[in-house]
C-alpha cells in the first residue's frame, strides 16, 4: 500500500495489474489488500490474475468495492475431464460460479483457456467452447498447446512415454499438442473466436501454430 500511495504521489491517478498469477489466493490475502485500500480511501482502479477455487460472492464484492474493475481468471477449460487431465484443483462448476460471482460484482470477466492438452478430445474441445459462450464473460484468451517446461510432471510423463526428447523443453518455447486434436484445432477455434466475438488472440489459431515450435504427433518411444 504504501508503494501504491508513492505511485499515485509521483504520477497521479492511473491503473495498475497486480501480476501476482494468483491474487486472491491463499484466503485473506487479497481481502486484507482490498481492507487496507478501503482503510486508505486510495482512489484506485485496479485489476488482476485469480484463481477460480476461492472466488466467492463476498471475496469478488470487496474487491469491487476497493476499485477493482476486472480479473483474469486461470480456468484452463471448462470441461471436467479436461480440467483433471490438466491437473487442475477444481471442476467446471467451480469455473461457473466464480464467473457468475464476478460478473454479479460488476467486474469484468476474463477466462484464460488451455486447449490442446493431453488426453483432449474434440468433444472436450466443444464442451469447454459451449460453456463459455453460455456463460458470457466480458473476454475469452484462448491458447493453443502447452508450454513444457523442464522438470514438470507433464514434460516428465510425455519423456516417459516416448513423445519428447529430453532436449525439446528447455529455455527454446515448446508446445505439446495433442494429436487427436491437431487438425480439429485451429479451424475449429478460428470459428468459435469469430461468432463469439470476445475472444482475444494476437493471432489465429493457424498462424499460432505455424509460428510455434510444437510437439504434434507421439514419436516411437525409445530403448
Amino acid at each position: 500500500m504504501d508503494e501504491l500511495e508513492a505511485l499515485m504521489v509521483d504520477y497521479g491517478p492511473h491503473d495498475v495489474f497486480f501480476v501476482d498469477s494468483i491474487l486472491n489466493f491463499p484466503v485473506g490475502h487479497v481481502e486484507a489488500l482490498c481492507e487496507e485500500i478501503l482503510r486508505r480511501r486510495l482512489r484506485l482502479r485496479w485489476s488482476c490474475y485469480a484463481t477460480p477455487v476461492k472466488l466467492g460472492r463476498e471475496q469478488a464484492s470487496l474487491m469491487a468495492r476497493a476499485g477493482c474493475d476486472g480479473m483474469e481468471l486461470g480456468s484452463d477449460a471448462a470441461e471436467d475431464g479436461q480440467l483433471e487431465r490438466l491437473g487442475k484443483s477444481f471442476d467446471a462448476e467451480v469455473v461457473r460460479r466464480a464467473n457468475v460471482h464476478g460478473l454479479e460484482a460488476g467486474l469484468r470477466v476474463c477466462h484464460t483457456v488451455i486447449f490442446g492438452g493431453p488426453g483432449e478430445t474434440e468433444a472436450s474441445v466443444r464442451a469447454t467452447c459451449q460453456a463459455l459462450r453460455a456463460r458470457r464473460p466480458t473476454a475469452v484468451v484462448a491458447m493453443a498447446g502447452v508450454r513444457l517446461y523442464p522438470g514438470t510432471p507433464l514434460t516428465r510423463q510425455l519423456m516417459a512415454e516416448g513423445k519428447i526428447r529430453s532436449d525439446e523443453a528447455g529455455l527454446l518455447p515448446t508446445f505439446y499438442v495433442e494429436p487427436e486434436v491437431r487438425d480439429f484445432l485451429p479451424g475449429y477455434l478460428q470459428r468459435q473466436a469469430r461468432e463469439a466475438g470476445n475472444w482475444i488472440s494476437a493471432k489465429t489459431p493457424r498462424e499460432i501454430f505455424s509460428t510455434r515450435r510444437c510437439i504434434w504427433t507421439s514419436r516411437t518411444p525409445t530403448t
